[in-house]
Formats: structure tokens, C-alpha cells, sequence
């Protein structure tokens, strides 16, 4: 894998994640990210790894949070995804998987109330264009403003 094919996954885990929920959520992306990795010696690796946001630009009400986390979780298992953690926390729960492809993938609750997912790659070869790829939105994290009927309420 380079680091085009880990960031065409990292989509089609966003896409196949949203696809699930409804009514859907208005969301801004975040820059993809390229992490290299250290040998022991502290000079980077030849190993990269790829990560991106999303910010969910929808009021999610205190109310339909554990609603949300339960639709996803369950579209996540529907794909063959693999739950590795939730976090029932009531103020700011989470909840963390596995693809079949190996790429993690997490939704959490952060303060005050901001919904997001994290995607991450499976470790790819850092060959040319690694460290000048750009891919993804450029939001950073985002306060929602999007009222919806369904889930703002």
C-alpha cells in the first residue's frame, strides 16, 4: 500500500460509516495526516501511517448521543468491523473498531458536545510523495451549528 491507497481507505471507511446513519449528519473534514514512524535509533522509519478527521457539524443532543454511537457501532459490525472499546462515559462516550482491512476507526464525544471520527491507516511504505501528499478538508475542530430536527433535539 502507498500513501494514495491508504488515504482511498480512509474514505471508504468515512463513506461506508456515514452511509449508515440517518438522517444524516453534516460534517467537515479535517486534513489528512502522514505520521512516519521512529526506529529505535530515533531516524524516521520507512513506515507511514495515515489519519483523518471528521468533524460532525450536526447538534447531537445529549439525549441522542448513545442513539448515534448505537447506530454506528451497529453499521460497523454490518461491514465486518470489529469493536475494540466503547467508552459508556455519559458526558463524552466513545466508541472504537477495526476494519477487516485493518484500518481503525473511532467516534467519540469531546466538550462541549463536538461529535468526531478518526480513521487511521494500516502502516504503508513511505515512498515518494509521502511527505508532500495533501488530501482531505482543511477544518479544524469544529463547534456544531447545524440544527436538525432529529438529532439536535
Amino acid at each position: 500500500m502507498n500513501v494514495q491507497q491508504a488515504y482511498a481507505g480512509v474514505q471508504t471507511v468515512l463513506r461506508e460509516t456515514f452511509s449508515g446513519i440517518r438522517p444524516v449528519l453534516t460534517y467537515a473534514d479535517g486534513a489528512a495526516t502522514v505520521t512516519r514512524g521512529q526506529e529505535d535509533t530515533g531516524q524516521e522509519a520507512d513506515r507511514a501511517t495515515l489519519s483523518q478527521y471528521r468533524y460532525v457539524r450536526t447538534k447531537v443532543s445529549r439525549a441522542k448521543r448513545g442513539a448515534l454511537l448505537g447506530v454506528v457501532e451497529r453499521a460497523w459490525k454490518a461491514e465486518g468491523y470489529r469493536i475494540t472499546q466503547v467508552d459508556p462515559d455519559p458526558d463524552m462516550p466513545a466508541v472504537y473498531a477495526v476494519t477487516p482491512a485493518g484500518y481503525s476507526v473511532n467516534l467519540a464525544v469531546g466538550a462541549p458536545g463536538n461529535v468526531y471520527f478518526v480513521v487511521g491507516s494500516p502502516e504503508f511504505a513511505a515512498g515518494q510523495g509521502t511527505d508532500s501528499f495533501q488530501g482531505g478538508g482543511s477544518a479544524q475542530a469544529v463547534v456544531p451549528d447545524v440544527d436538525d430536527p432529529f438529532w439536535s433535539h
